[in-house]
């Protein structure tokens, strides 16, 4: 059931979206609603799609506190106050790359490239070496579900493969919408 949703959620339902989105029936009916262009519809696709990407990330890493603060940091987990304040740094990064994004300027290329090449190298070497048990520790849960969550069969590899295709993926969109990005 995950493998299915998992194939889901990264081609059939973006293939749905693009066939949907390009149709000429849609297009007709984007195009009959006002003469009127919004400042939105100047920003090239491969942008947009990007500025939806990034803001994905930033809910994801809100998401991140309430496990505890966990951040990877190259090998290591850090959690707490420490994890928490490395969250709000990467979230406050990305905003200000979202808004270059948006805007198309050279330098939040350059800085979206960096920044997710390594946060892809950080959550691909701090997963690959983690144990279950390391990440449960991690975690800092309570004794009662630490001994439910301790029997089950997971490894650190089975999330970077979980984590790994989400990053790849964006890495690639960053590097293809390169051209749209101005001097």
């Amino acid at each position: 059931l995950a493998g299915m949703l998992l194939v889901a959620s990264y081609f059939v339902l973006p293939g749905l979206a693009v066939r949907f989105y390009d149709s000429p029936d849609t297009r007709l009916s984007f195009k009959t609603q006002g003469p009127n262009i919004t400042w939105i519809e100047t920003i090239p696709i491969p942008i947009l799609g990007l500025s939806y990407v990034f803001s994905f990330f930033i809910v994801i890493l809100h998401v991140h506190i309430f496990f505890n603060g966990m951040f990877p940091l190259f090998g290591i987990w850090m959690s707490g106050l420490e994890g928490i304040i490395l969250i709000d740094i990467s979230i406050m990064l990305l905003l200000v790359m979202l808004w270059g994004t948006i805007r198309t300027r050279r330098w939040a290329w350059w800085s979206v490239l960096t920044y997710f090449c390594l946060m892809t190298f950080s959550y691909m070497v701090t997963l690959l070496t983690s144990s279950w048990g390391e990440i449960l520790s991690a975690l800092n849960v309570p004794a009662f579900e630490m001994e439910i969550l301790q029997g089950i069969p997971l490894q650190g590899y089975h999330f970077a493969i979980f984590v790994g295709i989400p990053f790849l993926l964006t890495v690639g969109l960053i590097v293809r919408a390169k051209p749209h990005f101005k001097l």
